[in-house]
C-alpha cells in the first residue's frame, strides 16, 4: 500500500510479520523534504556506490558511469519496497570483463542490508529440472533474494518461466507434495562476460563493471575494509533507503 512500517510486529492488512531488529535505524521523515531526499541520495551514490566501477557506452561513442549507476540503485532499493510491486522485477545482471571487479561484493549489498547477512549464491545449472529443484528449494528457504553467482550462462527455461511468474513451484524433493510460493524476491546475478540469449535479456536490468585497467588489484577504495563499512553503518543506509 506504501504505507511506511517501522514498528515491530504483526501487520495483518499487510501479511507481514517484522521482527525486532539488531539495528537502530533513525527515524524517517513521512515528507521527506527535498533536502532530505537529497542527503539520502547523497550518502547512497557518494559514500555507497563510489568504489564500484560502473560504465557504460552512449550510443554516440562517449562513456557514462550513469546508467549502470542507476541500476545498481534500483536493485538496493528493490527489496524494500517488493511487496509493493504488484506484479514481476527484472533481474538486476552485474556484468563485468575480468574477476576482481567488484560484481560479487556489488551483489550482496543488497541482501546485507535488507537481511542483515548474505545468503548462499543459487547453484546455476543448464538442466531444467535440475534448475527447477533448486529454485523451488530456495524459495521454500524463506529468502529475499534469489542470487546466482559468477555464471557464464544465464538461459534456463526455468528461469526465464520463474522470473516471469507470479508463483514459483513444484514437486518438494523427497517429498510427494507440491508448493507454490509467491514470486517476491530480488533477483540479482553476475558474471564475466556471460552468455546471454535474446529472450533472457528482455528479462534483465544491465549493471557494468569495468576498471578500465590492466592491474586491478592496484585500485585505491574509499572504504578500503567495505563489508566492515557497510555493516556499521547498516542502519543509516536504510534510513536514506526509506527517505
Amino acid at each position: 500500500s506504501g504505507r511506511m512500517i517501522v514498528e515491530p510486529g504483526w501487520y495483518r492488512e499487510d501479511d507481514i510479520l517484522v521482527p525486532n531488529l539488531d539495528i537502530d535505524v533513525p527515524d524517517v521523515p513521512e515528507m521527506p523534504s527535498a533536502a532530505e531526499v537529497e542527503a539520502a541520495v547523497d550518502l547512497l551514490l557518494n559514500d555507497l556506490l563510489p568504489d564500484f566501477p560502473f560504465l557504460d557506452q552512449r550510443l554516440d561513442g562517449t562513456k557514462s558511469r550513469e546508467p549502470s549507476q542507476a541500476n545498481a540503485l534500483a536493485m538496493i532499493l528493490t527489496p524494500f519496497m517488493r511487496r509493493m510491486i504488484d506484479g514481476c522485477t527484472p533481474v538486476f545482471f552485474i556484468s563485468k570483463p575480468q574477476p576482481g571487479t567488484g560484481g560479487t561484493l556489488l551483489g550482496r549489498i543488497p541482501m546485507i542490508l535488507f537481511d542483515g547477512e548474505e545468503s548462499p549464491s543459487m547453484i546455476y545449472t543448464e538442466n531444467p529440472d535440475e534448475m527447477a529443484k533448486g529454485l523451488l528449494a530456495g524459495a521454500l528457504a524463506a529468502r529475499s533474494h534469489m542470487f546466482f553467482d559468477d555464471v557464464k550462462a544465464f538461459n534456463n527455461r526455468e528461469i526465464l518461466r520463474a522470473t516471469t511468474s507470479n508463483q514459483i513451484g513444484g514437486r518438494v524433493l523427497g517429498a510427494t507434495k507440491t508448493a507454490e510460493i509467491a514470486n517476491r524476491f530480488n533477483w540479482v546475478a553476475t558474471g564475466n562476460n556471460p552468455y546471454i540469449t535474446s529472450e533472457m535479456e528482455r528479462r534483465i536490468c544491465w549493471i557494468r563493471l569495468n576498471a578500465e585497467m590492466p592491474d586491478i588489484q592496484n585500485r585505491v577504495f574509499r572504504h578500503p575494509d567495505f563489508n566492515v563499512w557497510l555493516k556499521n553503518n547498516r542502519a543509516n543506509i536504510i534510513a536514506a533507503i526509506l527517505t
